[in-house]
């Protein structure tokens, strides 16, 4: 039935039909490495000085580079979806008569660099956009809660010399927990409460803004409607909406473990977060266009 809602497990093997994309779109890559190479050089990886303002501004503008780079990486990722589709379609028809024309259609991946700049000249402003409106959607939220909590629970300054220490063992930890009064025992309990309520804040706005990207491009829209077309998709299929965000989170977290353990490792887990990048993009883009692009307005 065309825009039938598919099943947690009608999902699954795009999945891994998307691994195949990545494969055969690889070139996606590069601008996403270029800009991780700018970053490293406009951002050193030091301790951040939130009391200086040229921090601030070299932060708040590679954020701002990053959604107009996100503009060129998602035109990208949906002409490779298209030209995918178009792929899969041919392989479908069979072996043609015609020897003059070569089967399977060839097509160039490396061709899908010419969409990145129109994509940031086209979108760039529209994905911007989309980037404050998540941060206000974000923000506003958690910082009403932390506010309210600091009015009725107050600030738990005693674990100020935690944050002091080069190196905190579980035992160090332990140690410090047991020598609290058992008011700022509670009270860190409260804000472990607080803590948690913000990660759940946080998982619902990533999940009412989960297509939104996708949807810029697929409907030509501006961040507003983009929003809105997002959360009625998350919500008339929440299941879908929650089991894609736990897998991409499993994949993300992995791979900043594997980032943190080691100097040598920290370019395979660099590496590895943004082939994850670009594999959610592609999986995205993919799962509107597949399953869902007949039932969406």
């Amino acid at each position: 039935m065309p825009g039938a809602s598919p099943s947690g497990a009608g999902i699954l093997p795009l999945f891994a039909e998307t691994f195949l994309l990545v494969g055969r779109y690889f070139i996606i890559v590069y601008p996403v490495f270029l800009y991780f190479i700018l970053s490293s050089f406009l951002l050193p990886h030091t301790t951040p000085d939130f009391s200086h303002w040229a921090w601030w501004v070299v932060s708040l503008g590679l954020v701002a580079i990053l959604y107009i780079f996100k503009a060129g990486w998602s035109l990208m990722m949906y002409r490779a979806v298209k030209e995918w589709q178009v792929f899969q379609q041919r392989l479908l028809q069979g072996p043609v008569a015609d020897a003059d024309e070569p089967f399977p259609l060839p097509m160039i991946p490396f061709s899908l660099l010419k969409e990145f700049i129109p994509g940031m000249g086209q979108y760039g402003l529209t994905f911007l956009l989309g980037g404050i409106l998540w941060a206000l959607c974000v923000i506003t939220p958690i910082g009403l809660l932390v506010w309210g909590a600091y009015h009725w629970i107050g600030s738990p300054e005693f674990i100020l010399p935690l944050y002091n220490q080069n190196t905190l063992t579980f035992q160090d930890f332990q140690q410090f927990w047991d020598r609290l009064p058992m008011h700022q025992k509670t009270q860190l309990s409260q804000w472990n409460l607080v803590s948690m309520a913000a990660m759940g804040i946080l998982f619902i706005v990533n999940a009412l803004t989960l297509y939104w990207q996708q949807y810029v491009i697929l409907k030509d829209t501006h961040a507003f409607k983009a929003f809105w077309l997002s959360a009625r998709r998350a919500v008339r299929h929440p299941f879908q909406t929650v089991l894609i965000l736990v897998y991409f989170w499993t994949f993300y977290l992995f791979f900043s473990l594997v980032g943190n353990m080691s100097d040598v490792l920290a370019f395979l887990g660099i590496f590895l977060l943004i082939l994850t990048m670009v594999y959610f993009g592609l999986f995205l883009f993919l799962y509107l266009l597949r399953i869902d692009a007949e039932a969406t307005p």
